[in-house]
Order: structure tokens, then sequence, then C-alpha cells
């Protein structure tokens, strides 16, 4: 098996049809690219025990299809986006340290 390491590269949000990001236990550092937003079919979104750290980009609540947000064991800071809350899918939202 091998591991994911680096960055999340911000071309990643150029990727139609992303469903699904699940990245955990990996070797993924830096920020949360906003340019994420761009996955609008975006249904589960998960990333835990990695060093990502900053704050949650607002341009994430673009996701209308997204029914579980887990980014856990993270290094991230700041409040959760008020926009978060027009996430009318959203079933599941994990942001445990």
């Amino acid at each position: 098996t091998r591991a994911v390491v680096g960055t999340i590269p911000e071309d990643y949000g150029t990727i139609r049809g992303m469903r699904q990001f699940l990245a955990n236990q990996t070797g993924l550092h830096g920020t949360l690219p906003p340019s994420l937003d761009a996955w609008s079919n975006l249904e589960i979104m998960s990333i835990v025990a990695g060093r990502i750290s900053g704050t949650i980009p607002d341009t994430f609540s673009r996701w209308e299809s997204v029914t579980s947000v887990t980014l856990s064991q993270l290094s991230l800071t700041g409040t959760i986006p008020a926009s978060f809350g027009n996430l009318t899918a959203l079933t599941r939202l994990d942001l445990s340290t």
C-alpha cells in the first residue's frame, strides 16, 4: 500500500463528477483549497488524521449534494462557516479533534 502524501492540489477542483473524497490517515498537509467548491456532485468528504491546517473555506457551502463531511483529527482553526447552514442534504458533520 502506498501512502498519499503532499498537499491537495488546487486543480483537483477541476475534477468533474467527484462524488466521494476519502483521504483518511494519509500524509496530506497544507490547507483545504477553496477550488474544491466546484465539486457540485460531492456526497461524502472525509479527511481524517492528516496535517491539514487553516480554516474551512466558506465556498464549501456550494456542495449542494453533500450528506457527510468529516474533517477530524486535523489542525483546523476558526469557525464553521455560517453558510454551512444552507447545506440541506448534510446529515453528518464531524470536526472532532
